[in-house]
């Protein structure tokens, strides 16, 4: 982490034994349940929960999402959209205390109360729940996804804007679907500009994506044209290229780096490789697909598709 927090991180056993989460997603968990001490409720945003833990926002929002859908927290926004609430979930709080409050073997229980201790007011507590249940009118169900989605393209959102509102939709449509007026809460997430933040953080990973693939690619190339030869070693991994030259030189680089084509053909270029730098770029260069940065995957936030 990127300094003292200033408190310690507890993990209940069941989260810190559970397969499905890895090591730093528990951690992470021990952040957002001391955030949450104060308010019942974490209010964080992910770049400052990404600072907290030295990581990228990605990385925050994969974590997000698999605690969430391991059932340890919950996410949602308040009736304006501005803020998003991040609460622990109710069963695992419940599993939480079931497991604290069980009795170890061998323990006696304590004695149960008498049978007639407060019966009267128990009664008189049924009595008014009952009668609350009686007055209570059933909720109306949640309007269809088809409908609203129909909505937003006959509301006043530009066209060119509808599908990312679409996509905003689909993305909270637990939490949209609870509101009074559904179309009218995402034409307000665009006045305020929550449509366009979230397209753009979005464009924003497909673009490291893509840039991704072309250095795995450039690695691929490199990799193929320095195999079998032996005044230099590569090899090629699911994270970067390692190209080692007599002596115990070596240069490479991570797929994720910005700097990826610079570092490895600048590296091939310093130990004297011109002349398989030029061939790797100019083969490189001539396979590039005019739409590979329209080729990429729907988004990501869409929870519907996935």
């Amino acid at each position: 982490m990127s300094q003292d927090l200033g408190y310690d991180i507890v993990l209940p056993s069941h989260l810190l034994l559970n397969e499905n989460l890895e090591a730093n997603a528990k951690l992470f968990y021990g952040v957002i349940r001391n955030l949450t001490r104060h308010h019942g409720y974490c209010y964080a945003s992910n770049n400052y929960l990404a600072k907290q833990m030295n990581v990228k926002e990605r990385m925050v929002r994969n974590w997000l999402e698999s605690l969430e859908k391991e059932g340890y927290i919950k996410r949602s926004f308040d009736d304006t959209g501005s803020k998003r609430h991040i609460e622990l979930s109710f069963e695992f709080q419940e599993k939480n205390r079931m497991a604290k409050n069980c009795h170890p073997p061998g323990k006696k229980l304590p004695p149960p109360p008498a049978k007639n201790c407060h019966q009267k007011e128990d009664n008189r507590k049924k009595i008014i729940n009952s009668s609350k249940q009686a007055r209570k009118r059933p909720s109306p169900a949640a309007p269809a996804a088809a409908s609203i989605e129909e909505q937003i393209r006959s509301s006043r959102i530009p066209s060119d804007k509808q599908e990312a509102a679409i996509n905003y939709y689909r993305a909270f449509k637990d939490e949209v679907d609870k509101k009074k007026n559904p179309v009218g809460w995402i034409v307000n997430m665009y006045d305020i500009g929550k449509i366009d933040a979230m397209e753009e953080v979005v464009q924003q990973e497909l673009r490291e994506v893509n840039q991704e693939r072309e250095n795995f690619r450039l690695a691929s190339i490199v990799n193929n044209k320095l195999s079998g030869r032996n005044d230099v070693k590569s090899s090629i991994s699911e994270v970067g290229i390692i190209i080692e030259f007599p002596g115990g030189r070596r240069c490479g680089g991570r797929y994720d780096s910005p700097h990826f084509k610079t570092d490895v053909l600048g590296g091939l270029i310093s130990a004297g490789f011109v002349k398989d730098v030029l061939e790797i770029d100019e083969e490189w260069e001539g396979s590039k697909e005019d739409s590979i940065f329209n080729k990429i995957l729907q988004l990501k936030y869409v929870k519907s598709e996935k």
